[in-house]
């Protein structure tokens, strides 16, 4: 086996959080993104992009529509309620069984 053989797929995919509105859409129209093309990421991203305070009036699965809603890429803010778990890029599994469940998953880091 070659280096050429051994790929790496990831399911849910990866958002990068790019400074470019263009290749945060990409992911989610399905277009395989690489780092490179997502580079340069934002490295300022606050909890307040990752969930921003009018949601946090919710505590019940209606958080989990609103993950990364106040990111900001370049002047534009790309993810809108509910993309993340319609493009299936949140969380899924027996750890996550709901969709607040899968959305503190998702930013866990977990599968």
């Amino acid at each position: 086996m070659t280096t050429e053989d051994v790929a790496l797929r990831f399911s849910p995919r990866i958002l990068f959080l790019s400074q470019s509105a263009q290749q945060v859409d990409a992911v989610f129209r399905g277009e395989p993104v690489t780092l490179e093309q997502a580079m340069p990421l934002r490295d300022d991203v606050s909890t307040d992009e990752i969930t921003p305070l009018p949601i946090l009036t919710h505590y019940d699965e209606q958080l989990g529509l609103y993950p990364y809603t106040g990111f900001k890429a370049g002047e534009r803010l790309p993810i809108g309620p509910g993309i993340i778990e319609k493009t299936r890029i949140a969380a899924y599994g027996p750890r996550c069984p709901d969709r607040a469940a899968r959305v503190f998953c998702f930013l866990q880091g977990m599968q």
